[in-house]
């Protein structure tokens, strides 16, 4: 008698670890991940937009719960950064990549936009565009002044490729300086011109017409170099939204109407070189992912 109440001791007990041991299990697949991205500085900032869908793309693409939130302050790219690098405030950023970004941080190798943060058209005041109509080469557009953001990867590009360049730490700055005749020409990718151009009426500003530039680019998520769980899971999404297709899907989406409207084969492109360019990055072959002519 007493060994069967033992045996059934033993069994209960059993039971109740197996329970909780279910339990646990449950509880850990289902908990919630929050992942925390810069909060732009401005709220007509529409470049965030994208990413965002990429990032909740590529989360959804695991067996978890996740959530996405703003940091608690806006932060310029620059701060951005070096807080990821920190691991204080934020979990992802998403950038052009260069050398120094990639020896402080971890980039997810799939360029969000197929390679085209390198093809720029300029936004330019709307009364000079008769002075960009004379233009045909490199060393004649740098007779002209760039606008770009001080801590952008892109300004170094520019001077390197002997280009007089005027900085700030103002996104929206940028446009009134432009306005201004601070300097002659911002550089846009042709994914961010029409919507920066929509979302700034007040000033009389316009795309050109006759030129693109174009160097090769990549534009990443960058995590923390600790954070090897969030790596797996932005690997992994990656990795089963391209296989499914809706990668592309949201690519093309968000994006084929800005190629088309490009208009880049009535144009003149100046090759520019990327010097800061990491090898691995080269190795991506970014530039294969799309071209610029192609249709979907």
């Amino acid at each position: 008698m007493k060994i069967k109440s033992l045996a059934s001791i033993k069994f209960i007990i059993l039971a109740i670890l197996f329970t909780f041991a279910a339990i646990h299990m449950a509880s850990a697949s289902e908990e919630t991940i929050t992942v925390v991205y810069p909060k732009p500085l401005s709220e007509l900032d529409q470049r965030i937009v994208y990413p965002l869908e990429v990032l909740k793309l590529v989360l959804s693409k695991n067996n978890s719960e996740f959530k996405l939130q703003p940091s608690r302050v806006a932060m310029t790219q620059n701060r951005a950064l070096k807080m990821l690098a920190l691991g204080v405030g934020v979990d992802v950023v998403w950038s052009m990549t260069n050398e120094i970004r990639e020896t402080n941080l971890t980039p997810i190798r799939v360029p969000l936009y197929k390679g085209l943060i390198g093809w720029r058209l300029l936004l330019i005041k709307s009364e000079n565009q008769t002075r960009f109509d004379k233009l045909n080469t490199l060393a004649e557009l740098r007779r002209y002044i760039a606008g770009q953001g001080h801590d952008w990867p892109d300004t170094d590009i520019l001077a390197a490729n002997g280009f007089r360049i005027v900085s700030s730490s103002s996104y929206e700055g940028l446009f009134e300086m432009l306005e201004k005749n601070r300097f002659d020409f911002f550089p846009r990718s042709i994914i961010e011109i029409g919507d920066e151009l929509k979302s700034h009426t007040e000033y009389n500003l316009s795309i050109e017409k006759t030129l693109l530039l174009h160097y090769p680019a990549a534009f990443y998520f960058f995590i923390n170099r600790a954070n090897s769980a969030l790596k797996t899971r932005l690997e992994n999404g990656f990795n089963t939204a391209i296989s499914d297709g809706s990668f592309d899907a949201l690519f093309y989406k968000y994006n084929q109407q800005h190629i088309q409207q490009a208009n880049i084969q009535n144009r003149k492109i100046l090759k520019l070189h990327n010097p800061n360019l990491p090898s691995a990055t080269q190795l991506d072959n970014a530039e294969l992912w799309l071209t610029p002519t192609a249709q979907h």
